[in-house]
């Protein structure tokens, strides 16, 4: 199938949203941004944009978009009381080996 606007991606992308299961995203274009808040509240899904960048430890990946995707993913925003400490969060960014993908240091 091929989509042709954004809303279209978007909505083939919310398809993974499940009841009552937190969706994490980073900020949206308004079209998408509409799609998966209406399929979140379809859903009845916390859903949480996070617009901060993961700053507090170097990132073994390339790119400024990586501090985004690691704030997606960092316990403290997902599941606020996680044990997993910000020394572990660190060692395990910084390791980041992620084969086809250049490394930060490299």
């Amino acid at each position: 199938m091929a989509w042709n606007t954004l809303a279209e991606i978007a909505s083939e992308k919310a398809g993974i949203i499940k009841p009552g299961i937190p969706v994490v995203v980073p900020p949206q274009r308004p079209d998408a941004e509409q799609v998966i808040r209406t399929r979140a509240a379809e859903c009845k899904a916390p859903l949480q944009f996070v617009t901060e960048h993961y700053d507090r430890s170097p990132i073994g990946l390339r790119g400024d978009h990586q501090k985004q995707n690691a704030a997606l993913a960092m316990p403290r925003f997902v599941w606020p009381r996680s044990n997993v400490d910000d020394k572990a969060n660190a060692r395990g960014l910084v390791s980041i080996d992620w084969p086809a993908r250049f490394p930060q240091n490299g």
